[in-house]
């Protein structure tokens, strides 16, 4: 392939794209989307959230017309007697996700923990519609 060939084709350009793309991708700086695994285990949905530096004070979770929604929210870092960054990643604000459930899931029997940075919820299925605040153990 000459580079003619090469600068034309399209596989570099999805390559460049994606790496380019910034991570937050849609998003504004003030709220992140942590990273998250959602599967199914014993007939019950399960998610594992990375939170990461939040205590479980921090973190809510609500179930709300087939909605499961959380929401880790931070104050403002500490400020400190610096002259300058010369990198800095750690911020302020928020990390929150949610997720369309429909209506199989029973908001009222969700199990919710959080253990060495990571979020834990269990989530039934059933047909039941009611809103309810989820206690983190």
């Amino acid at each position: 392939m000459n580079m003619t060939t090469y600068k034309n084709h399209r596989l570099p350009s999805i390559f460049r794209d994606f790496f380019d793309a910034p991570v937050y991708q849609g998003q504004s700086s003030s709220c992140r989307r942590p990273a998250v695994d959602v599967f199914e285990k014993d007939g019950d949905l399960q998610l594992e959230a990375e939170l990461p530096g939040f205590s479980k004070e921090e973190i809510s979770v609500e179930f709300k017309d087939g909605l499961l929604s959380f929401t880790a929210q931070k104050g403002e870092l500490e400020e400190k007697n610096v002259e300058r960054y010369f990198h800095r990643e750690r911020s302020n604000g928020k990390l929150s996700r949610s997720y369309r459930l429909g209506n199989d899931y029973n908001g009222k029997k969700i199990e919710a923990r959080f253990e060495d940075g990571v979020l834990y919820l269990s989530v039934p299925k059933s047909a039941e519609k009611k809103p309810v605040a989820v206690k983190i153990n």
